[in-house]
């Protein structure tokens, strides 16, 4: 069973918590913007999370925007 969360881990104490209750499997959240998102910044992202027995599985991607056409 997988279970997960709704929201980002808002600090280290969060990933605490996941680990406590036996969460493994996290959507993540790295800091940033999308165009921050480099190999580098997930890796680290990824080592972040770690030692606390959280494995990212999948990135949150933020919402598409709607084109607006002006008329």
């Amino acid at each position: 069973m997988h279970l997960g969360t709704q929201f980002s881990p808002r600090s280290d104490e969060d990933l605490r918590v996941f680990a406590q209750l036996g969460i493994e499997h996290i959507c993540g959240y790295p800091p940033g913007t999308q165009k921050d998102w480099t190999a580098e910044n997930l890796t680290r992202y990824r080592e972040h999370t770690e030692p606390y027995g959280a494995t990212v599985d999948v990135v949150a991607l933020p919402p598409a925007r709607k084109s607006v056409v002006e008329g």
